[in-house]
């Protein structure tokens, strides 16, 4: 069993790229392999916005310990990809570049719609919606 360092987006949207990671993981799991997804532990005990630096560098240091790095690239590449695939490479890691295909997409999308229609939030009919707040009847608890 390899020790895997998943890279894959955190920033932006870091609830659709949580799961995506997450998904990467369970990929990296069915392969028989066991992975380290830095932006999927950090985050629960390290604040994303004061301590990314500390994130980074404590990551950087478990991917020294493993044996691959697998970049899931289909949501692209951000800053901290680009930073970890560059230390992968001092590192003479192999890399290696991976898709989880549209399922995993559509899984993602049906669970975070799934979340929106949960909340009873009004439709908004975005051919009339002049972009103003006004022009809808907003929603409150």
């Amino acid at each position: 069993m390899k020790k895997i360092f998943v890279c894959s987006p955190y920033a932006g949207d870091i609830e659709r790229n949580t799961m995506y990671a997450q998904e990467a993981c369970r990929f990296v799991v069915d392969t028989g392999n066991n992975p380290f997804a830095p932006h999927l532990f950090y985050p629960q005990f390290i604040d994303e916005q004061t301590g990314r630096q500390e994130g980074m560098k404590r990551g950087v240091q478990v991917l020294n310990d493993c044996d691959e790095v697998w970049v899931f690239t289909e949501l692209g590449r951000s800053k901290g990809m680009t930073e970890e695939i560059a230390i992968a490479e001092k590192l003479n890691k192999p890399i290696r570049c991976m898709q989880l295909g549209m399922d995993t997409f559509a899984k993602i999308d049906a669970i975070l719609d799934e979340r929106v229609d949960a909340l009873g939030l009004p439709e908004i009919d975005l051919n009339t919606y002049d972009g103003s707040f006004s022009s809808f009847a907003c929603w409150s608890p």
